[in-house]
C-alpha cells in the first residue's frame, strides 16, 4: 500500500471529505488529491500533523502496509517497500520532472565521489 493510499484510508475512516481535510490542514483540495494519488508526497511538518490527526505515527504514513502493521512493527522501515513506491511515483512524473529527478541523482552521486576521493587523497597525504 502506497502512502497515498492510506492517507485515503485514513482520511475515509475518518468520514472527512476531501473539502473537509483541506480546512483543517489548510492546504488546497487539488494538494490532498495529489497526495492521495501519489503524485507527490507531504513535506515532513505536514506529514507530521497527517500523522496526529489520524493518530498514527509519521513513519505508518511513509512505510507502513495495513492499519495492523503500525502495531506490529512500530518503527521499523521497509526499504523493498519505499524502492518500490518512489518507482511507482517516479513513473507518474512528466518527462521533465524524470529527467530533472535523474539529473539531481547524477549531481548529489558526483559530489559524493568527490567527497570519498578528497577525503582518501587527505589519508594519502596527497594535496590537489
Amino acid at each position: 500500500m502506497t502512502i497515498g493510499e492510506r492517507l485515503r484510508l485514513l482520511r475515509h475512516r475518518a468520514k472527512m471529505t476531501l473539502k473537509d481535510q483541506s480546512a483543517l490542514l489548510h492546504v488546497s483540495i487539488n494538494t490532498i488529491y495529489r497526495w492521495e494519488r501519489d503524485i507527490c508526497v507531504p513535506r515532513k511538518t505536514m506529514l507530521s500533523r497527517l500523522a496526529e490527526c489520524y493518530n498514527v505515527s509519521a513513519e505508518f504514513l511513509l512505510y507502513g502496509d495495513s492499519m495492523e502493521s503500525e502495531t506490529e512493527h512500530g518503527d521499523d522501515i521497509h526499504p523493498k517497500d519505499l524502492g518500490h513506491q518512489l518507482l511507482r511515483m517516479f513513473e507518474k512524473l512528466s518527462v521533465s520532472s524524470k529527467y530533472d529527478v535523474l539529473k539531481y541523482v547524477g549531481l548529489k552521486c558526483i559530489e559524493d565521489v568527490n567527497k570519498l576521493t578528497n577525503s582518501v587523497l587527505l589519508q594519502l597525504g596527497v594535496n590537489n
